[in-house]
């Protein structure tokens, strides 16, 4: 959900016309990619280095949300500022967009097969994101991240983040294979990218971590399974990649058949109540909200609901944990007053029906 949703790698953008050659340079990446991926491409792959600007111009055009993404986005506004997560005047699409515009480092598309990385401050593109982004190259044409299982899921946030994570954890596990083998010089690109791809100065703790869950548990992931069973099991991934954040962050249960938590029912909305979000909230999400990992790992299952009448909003969450105290005393430490926390056995109930900052409901498009 939230921000890795939003920094979509498959963007739409114009079918190329033809394919032009690459330059020795980044033929070379090209290669590097290939050869650290265990595949080759199946088809020709254009590159274009753009400046920050342009970049922001496409991205802008190609993020644009449907009617029933933005109005996600909007209850999950809804229901991060009465978790405390934003502050009164913040807003998430407007951080999402802030992340989208000046952090993104480059984006492949497969319906042009065209791949774009921005230009560093230096004015050349890194070569570690061209590795990076010819890594999804290779993954859309060999698995087609195009598949309903890689795209968006209203109704299944966590499940969306984790086959999220399996594509950036490659990509990225590729990318820091390729930085390794370069030396000296390839640091310097790392130490000298950290102001290109991290997130905007000023961003609540909770988006920053989401923003780098994809990318960095990701990676751990991809590393396991390469542990386990090489390439191959990388491969069989995409073929059923992981159905929530737990399995990404313990791999074991993933390699153990992925089993799924027993269903968590939210009770039905007050009369005269709408639901606008109801979704699942998962060990990322619990990671997210209290910065504690062991937390998370002890997730069995998670649900959001925001729930509107008369222009307020109430936010519902329930959670089981395989160690509820810890998880309650988590959750205490960062929910802001006026948010009530029940727990029965090892069920939690969250309740932000009062809480201060659950503001108004903005108006629907």
């Amino acid at each position: 959900m939230l921000l890795a949703a939003a920094l979509a790698l498959c963007l739409a953008v114009p079918a190329a016309v033809g394919a032009p050659q690459l330059d020795p340079a980044t033929k070379r990446l090209v290669q590097a990619a290939e050869r650290l991926r265990g595949l080759r491409l199946l088809h020709p792959l254009a590159v274009h280095a753009i400046g920050r600007a342009r970049a922001q111009q496409l991205i802008a055009k190609l993020s644009r949300e449907s009617a029933s993404e933005a109005a996600h986005t909007r209850a999950w506004d809804l229901a991060l500022h009465a978790l405390g997560v934003l502050t009164r005047g913040q807003s998430l699409g407007a951080l999402e967009r802030r992340e989208l515009g000046g952090e993104v480092a480059g984006f492949y598309d497969p319906g042009s097969r065209r791949l774009y990385v921005v230009r560093a401050r230096a004015g050349t593109a890194m070569p570690s994101v061209i590795v990076h982004e010819a890594t999804h190259a290779l993954q859309d044409q060999h698995f087609h991240l195009t598949r309903p299982v890689f795209g968006s899921r209203l109704h299944d946030d966590d499940g969306e983040t984790a086959a999220r994570s399996l594509v950036e954890g490659d990509a990225t596990e590729v990318q820091s294979r390729f930085l390794a083998s370069e030396g000296f010089g390839a640091l310097m690109e790392a130490l000298g990218s950290l102001g290109e791809v991290s997130a905007a100065p000023g961003a609540p703790p909770f988006l920053t971590r989401d923003l780098e869950f994809p990318y960095l548990a990701g990676e751990r992931f991809v590393q396991a399974l390469r542990a386990h069973g090489g390439e191959a099991a990388v491969d069989r991934a995409f073929a059923h990649p992981p159905r929530t954040t737990l399995a990404v962050l313990e791999p074991g249960r993933y390699l153990a058949g992925d089993p799924l938590p027993a269903p968590i029912a939210l009770p039905p909305p007050a009369s005269g109540a709408r639901r606008i979000l109801d979704t699942t909230f998962g060990a990322v999400s619990l990671d997210d909200l209290t910065g504690r990992l062991a937390v998370a790992e002890a997730w069995r299952g998670g649900r959001i609901a925001v729930d509107v009448r008369g222009g307020r909003a109430r936010v519902l969450v329930r959670l089981r944990s395989a160690d509820p105290a810890a998880t309650l005393a988590a959750l205490r430490e960062v929910l802001p007053a006026g948010v009530t926390l029940h727990r029965h056995g090892g069920l939690l109930d969250l309740d932000a029906a009062g809480a201060s900052g659950a503001g108004t409901v903005a108006p629907g498009p």
